[in-house]
């Protein structure tokens, strides 16, 4: 197989698909190598290691998530309800789109007592996804009551998402993402 000229960017890229695909435990350096059209000792000039590949892959998913959630919420044409329709939508567009589920959930469940360096980022990615759709959702709910919405709303998506993805069925995450719009409607009324 010939060497391809690849960026570190689409590495990055390749290598999500791999470990949303096959996890990372069962991901070697070889598997990611090929996926990215290199000879395993040709990944080794981009990363040092596929514990330093996954970091990469797992700060690459937050930082877009993340921008994606900020752009909503900081958009001062939408009102708080169509800013929660609009998260709700990025949750759907994430997730029901991935038949791998969720990249976040697999790689903290795969790696929870084993590499406490992705706990942490996956840590603050939830965090911060909870504060972010509870800033949104303080202008109905007091702090205390918006974040603990948040977490239940976020906890009921990840959940649905195990189990869609167990049984190859969508509907568990369309249902749980219904039942947010709803709330959601309820509460502009």
């Amino acid at each position: 197989m010939p060497v391809q000229k690849v960026t570190k960017e689409q590495i990055v890229e390749t290598s999500t698909l791999v470990f949303q695909e096959k996890g990372y435990h069962k991901t070697s350096m070889g598997d990611l190598a090929e996926a990215s059209g290199l000879l395993k000792g040709s990944l080794y000039h981009y990363f040092k290691s596929k514990e330093d590949l996954m970091i990469e892959v797992l700060d690459k998913f937050y930082n877009t998530f993340k921008k994606r959630a900020i752009d909503i919420i900081e958009n001062d044409n939408l009102k708080s309800s169509q800013k929660l329709n609009k998260l709700i939508n990025l949750s759907e567009e994430e997730y029901a789109n991935n038949e791998h589920g969720s990249l976040m959930g697999n790689i903290v469940l795969e790696c929870m007592n084993v590499v406490p360096e992705f706990v942490e980022r996956i840590k603050q990615f939830f965090k911060e996804w909870i504060e972010m759709t509870s800033s949104v959702l303080q202008e109905w709910y007091k702090k205390d009551a918006a974040v603990k919405i948040a977490k239940d709303a976020i906890a009921s998506i990840e959940g649905a998402v195990m189990m869609m993805t167990i049984f190859n069925d969508k509907t568990y995450l369309k249902r749980v993402h219904e039942r947010l719009r709803r709330m959601v409607q309820a509460e502009i009324t």
